[in-house]
């Protein structure tokens, strides 16, 4: 899933980097690390059948340890990958998108 996230990013422009989990992971090592506008993005992916939404929150907020925004990537079988990030930094992300700040 991972890698499959990180070719889809790529192919968007996105300056991304893989952590390659069987040597590092944890705190301040994401799945994949994501830098755009300015922002650094701590990007846990799940590709799964069965998926709890608040416990792969929780790791990457955890994991991302203050320093950077905690994006859950998820997907299942046949369906497309969803973005999820919790509400105030959506919504501080948009403030900062539109100059709203």
């Amino acid at each position: 899933g991972e890698l499959e996230a990180l070719h889809l990013l790529e192919a968007a422009g996105m300056d991304v980097k893989r952590n390659d989990q069987r040597y590092i992971g944890g705190v301040e090592n994401p799945d994949i690390a994501l830098y755009a506008a300015g922002q650094r993005f701590h990007l846990e992916v799940k590709r799964k059948e069965k998926f709890s939404l608040y416990e792969a929150m929780d790791q990457a907020v955890a994991d991302a340890n203050g320093k950077a925004v905690p994006v859950v990537l998820y997907r299942k079988n046949r369906r497309p990958w969803v973005a999820i990030l919790r509400m105030g930094d959506f919504i501080r992300l948009l403030k900062r998108s539109t100059g709203d700040c």
